[in-house]
């Protein structure tokens, strides 16, 4: 299981890092993380197994499934 919060994307942004998640499981977005945040962080998703995030934010990172 992969866990995601506000802070954790703020903190791999300011060390000018964008993540390449590869997940087997389950990747949660905590509710704290805005539409905006993951999507400037968060720069590929590959996920076999379940996505638990805001209905906005699922959205955004299902667009950068590959």
């Amino acid at each position: 299981m992969v866990h995601y919060n506000k802070a954790d994307l703020e903190h791999i942004l300011a060390d000018g890092q964008r993540l390449h998640l590869l997940v087997v499981g389950s990747c949660f977005i905590a509710a704290d993380v805005s539409v905006e945040l993951a999507d400037r962080a968060i720069e590929k998703l590959k996920l076999i197994g379940k996505l638990e995030a805001t209905p906005a934010v699922r959205k955004v990172l299902e667009a950068k499934l590959s």
